[in-house]
């Protein structure tokens, strides 16, 4: 019987000099742990060595992936709840 295994991924953002200009390349680090509280751990410290910044471009890059350039309004799927 193995042993319980919990992953935990955070997303990096680097530039690169691809094609004559920089692009920006979210790198996926993936690791393995024995224990939730080991992988909690590592998660937040890697969460505390990325600035707000680099946390922002990361979600605006993630967001427009899934999105497009014109992501959907949040606030109208609030306003159909408060009628």
């Amino acid at each position: 019987m193995s042993a319980k295994r919990f992953a935990t991924i955070v997303f990096r953002l680097t530039e690169i000099f691809r094609r004559g200009n920089f692009q920006k390349v979210i790198d996926r680090i993936v690791r393995k742990s024995y224990s939730h509280k080991a992988a909690h751990e590592w998660d937040i410290a890697q969460e505390n060595a990325m600035t707000p910044g680099e946390r922002l471009k990361i979600a605006k890059i993630l967001k427009e992936k899934v999105w497009g350039k014109t992501p959907p309004d949040v606030r109208e799927c609030h306003q159909n709840q408060t009628k």
